[in-house]
């Protein structure tokens, strides 16, 4: 993650890029009056599978699963074979199936009164996943997530 905010009012997150949060990049709990603009995150899949395959000096489990994961298409979706075997390929950064990570939220607010705008969001996962808020929160209204604008 990173950056975690935790019972935070009135507050601005603007003009930032975040680059290959390897888990959720902006998690946002006990939020109220948050703007949250023009500003990038971008999860690069096949850069973050090659940092954790360099460093791991055998990455042939890495290369046994993806195998199994593409026969096992194959065996559902034989017909659509050129386009599994594409995915597979790894030849571009954005079409390839992406393996590692899986869980690369980009915004993930939770409280009252957030407005999230202008913002380019190209990941794997959820891009803005608005989380429930709690009723021990002593920021966000009534202990729920309420009033969130995208």
């Amino acid at each position: 993650m990173l950056l975690k905010y935790h019972g935070v009012q009135t507050t601005e997150i603007t003009g930032v890029k975040w680059l290959n949060s390897p888990f959720w990049t902006m998690s946002l709990e006990d939020m109220d009056s948050a703007f949250i603009h023009d500003l990038e995150i971008r999860v690069d899949i096949l850069k973050q599978r090659g940092w954790i395959s360099d460093s791991h000096k055998d990455n042939s489990f890495d290369e046994r699963f993806l195998e199994f994961v593409h026969q096992f298409m194959l065996h559902f979706f034989g017909e659509y074979q050129p386009i599994v075997d594409f995915l597979f390929s790894g030849k571009t950064e954005w079409d390839s199936f992406p393996t590692f990570p899986l869980n690369t939220d980009g915004i993930d607010p939770a409280g009252s009164n957030v407005t999230i705008k202008n913002v380019k969001i190209t990941n794997w996962d959820d891009s803005i996943a608005v989380k429930p808020s709690h009723k021990t929160d002593k920021v966000a209204k009534d202990g729920c997530s309420q009033d969130i604008n995208v």
